[in-house]
């Protein structure tokens, strides 16, 4: 996967004849020709960089494989297979050789390194000493002094990093991977634990190995998550007290103290135990020094972005039928530099993981707004920043939007302190202003209370949908926000692309992914887990996934690394211990054909619906006929409690479903559709089918 940037004198291809980069004035650059003709032209840079025929000579990429059945191999990925205790490894040598990278872009000129350098390492410099006279060699003197690390030991650090840069962008930790880790899989004989939070099971604190079986290792999960994690901080004696109990209750022979304790003491990370036993003494040890972010502060564009969620002040409705949806919840990042808006993303889905996931891969790609929505300017902003300033959401919290900021995107990640509305001003003076002067001005607005609405009916009002919103928001912020007066901007530079030109001029265009490896980079965003490949393939959420050429794992390893849609379920992507490659991998159980385009939060209701209405087993996976059977009763549950639910209607849209018309409504309640018993699957859709065609 390549990751791009023009600067002055870059060559590259345009229709067949080769450029050079001549001069960078935002939103355009200067290009001359090389074939002897030495025109200089003016050209859009979001124009040239997303056009067919732009080719840069000195990018290195990896194409996606496509496989007979379908199937990818997306993305080389070495960090993915080591343990959380292996990647602190990584991470120590990382942190240490950090700045002498800041320091080399600081001779460059990139003041947004010079930021961070000053944020995090100003210890390194001597009393009274600048940055700008620092040497390598002095840096490296005083990293050696702190880390108790030879210069020779650091410098082969950096040799390493640099050289893995150079050959994949974006991947220098895997340079830092020691040889004994490349090949250290998980053996057949451990069992992996992730370690949860013990108030929220989807927040892995902690992932370790254990030469224990299955049975054991749910123990050990149990008694370290609900008992040693505890702020009362109980012993590790104690600890293994309540351990011998769980074994006892489930006809176990005791674990001896000393296996307990070697795995407290050498494989559950210091840092985790501390988090949860300590509260607010490890949050001064372990949390950054976090200041408000002004403008001041944030010294380029894209040194800061600080991303947040708010519902909507609009009621929206459905899109074919018109039926009423309620509020929508819009996602933003905003550039603390500038003001520009970094990143959008508007659904029906509260604040979650996924939703972080998908606004920071809208903020790093670049927008194309004019193609999309013939917007008169183009949305400009793009690329990945250096720090993200973050809510204390627990969506904010989880380990996968840190994964992929601190170890996808190379970035930082720091909170808004507890209790202190005010450290998010910036961002909620932007929900304030899209509430203002958009949406409270659009038919259907709940206004943001109800003294301001007054006698208005927002729900007999309401004429638009979701995908009108995000289009009537794309509009505002490329064409209106971005180039509107602020007033915490400098006089000299007073709207919001201004001052993004100014610094470009300066800067230079921020880093892009070519638009052929815009998809395998939103596979490396999506989030991991750790399942079994048995004969029967991986089982995840209630779906088998195997195919005929993922038979060579079986057996390979125990364990394997996978990541996962939740946006369609169809497919896994499974990584390859051999080749650090990620493979996709299709559901067998149910089909992939039958699972195609579908979400999590369908299926799981789905799965509900079946078992509660005992047409499956609970611990049984759908087969085809299953599926069309659940789909059809849960299609007619949401249709009976969706005639007067504006809820109801907002869940079964987020589920797929496409709603019905009141009158189809009126029809399906009065005399609703039954299924009828049938041996063949073919004969069971074709019968559903007609049904619908009926209006029943």
């Amino acid at each position: 996967m390549s990751f791009l940037r023009l600067v002055v004198g870059d060559e590259f291809e345009w229709y067949g004849v080769k450029y050079a980069v001549f001069a960078v004035e935002p939103p355009n650059i200067r290009i001359q020709r090389l074939d002897g003709i030495m025109v200089v032209t003016d050209i859009g840079y979001i124009d040239l960089i997303t056009s067919p025929s732009f080719n840069p000579l000195k990018v290195l990429r990896n194409k996606i494989i496509k496989q007979e059945d379908g199937t990818e191999t997306t993305l080389r990925s070495v960090v993915d297979n080591l343990t959380d205790k292996q990647k602190e490894v990584i991470q120590k040598r990382f942190e240490m050789i950090k700045p002498v990278l800041l320091l080399e872009k600081i001779k460059q000129g990139d003041l947004k390194s010079v930021a961070v350098f000053n944020e995090y390492y100003s210890d390194l410099l001597i009393e009274g000493e600048c940055i700008t006279t620092l040497t390598k060699e002095k840096l490296l003197e005083a990293i050696k002094a702190k880390y108790k690390k030879s210069v020779r030991q650091l410098k082969r650090y950096l040799s390493s990093y640099l050289k893995e840069e150079l050959n994949s962008p974006k991947n220098g930790l895997e340079g830092l991977v020691p040889d004994g880790y490349k090949t250290d899989v998980i053996r057949n004989d451990e069992t992996v634990i992730q370690i949860c939070h013990p108030h929220n099971k989807n927040l892995v604190l902690d992932t370790i190995k254990i030469r224990l079986n299955g049975e054991y290792g749910n123990l050990i999960k149990n008694v370290i998550e609900n008992y040693y994690l505890k702020k009362r901080r109980p012993n590790i004696s104690s600890t293994h007290q309540q351990l011998e109990i769980l074994c006892y209750k489930n006809g176990l022979k005791p674990i001896p103290y000393e296996t307990l304790y070697h795995i407290i003491t050498h494989r559950l990370s210091v840092k985790v135990m501390e988090r949860m036993r300590l509260g607010k003494i490890a949050e001064q040890k372990y949390d950054p020094i976090t200041r408000g972010f002004t403008n001041e502060i944030a010294i380029a564009p894209l040194h800061i972005v600080e991303i947040d969620h708010t519902p909507l002040d609009i009621k929206l409705i459905d899109e074919r039928t018109g039926q009423l949806l309620d509020r929508c919840y819009i996602t933003l990042g905003i550039d603390l530099k500038t003001r520009m808006i970094w990143c959008l993303h508007v659904a029906f889905e509260p604040p979650s993981a996924n939703k972080v996931q998908k606004a920071i891969l809208h903020g790093i790609l670049t927008k194309k707004t004019k193609k999309r929505y013939n917007t008169l300017n183009e949305w400009d902003m793009f690329g990945i920043p250096s720090i993200f300033y973050l809510d204390n959401g627990k969506e904010f919290f989880n380990s996968h939007v840190r994964t992929i900021i601190e170890e996808y995107l190379g970035a930082q990640v720091m909170h808004r302190p507890r209790e202190t509305p005010n450290y998010g001003g910036t961002i909620e003076r932007v929900f304030g202003t899209i509430n203002a002067q958009l949406i409270h001005n659009l038919a259907g607005t709940t206004k943001s209370n109800v003294h301001e609405l007054g006698d208005y009916d927002a729900s007999k009002e309401a004429i638009f949908t979701l995908k009108d919103i995000e289009e009537l928001l794309t509009v505002y912020i490329t064409d209106v926000y971005h180039h509107k007066p602020h007033s915490e901007l400098p006089l000299e530079f007073p709207t919001p692309t201004l001052m993004y030109y100014q610094g470009i001029e300066i800067t230079g265009y921020p880093e892009i992914i070519e638009e052929q490896d815009e998809e395998e980079f939103a596979v490396k965003l999506l989030p991991k887990v750790i399942r079994t490949f048995s004969r029967d393939g991986i089982q995840f959420g209630n779906v088998l996934y195997n195919s005929s050429f993922a038979s060579k794992y079986i057996g390979k390893q125990k364990k394997y690394t996978i990541k996962h849609n939740d946006d369609d379920i169809s497919s896994i992507y499974l990584l390859d211990p051999d080749t650090s490659e990620y493979v996709s991998i299709p559901a067998q159980n149910p089909k992939y054909e039958d699972l195609k385009g579908m979400n999590r939060y369908l299926y799981n209701d789905l799965l509900k619906t079946l078992r509660e209405t005992g047409k499956m087993n609970i611990k049984a996976i759908p087969g085809s006929r299953d599926l069309v059977k659940g789909i059809a009763l849960l299609k007619e549950r949401y249709e009976a409690k969706m005639k007067n639910n504006s809820s109801m209607k907002r869940k079964a849209i987020r589920a797929g479903f496409t709603l019905v018309t009141n009158q189809e409504l009126e029809q399906l309640t009065v005399n609703k559709p039954t299924i009828k018993s049938s041996t063949d699957l073919e004969d069971l859709i074709n019968e559903f089918n007609q049904e619908l065609l009926e209006g029943k």
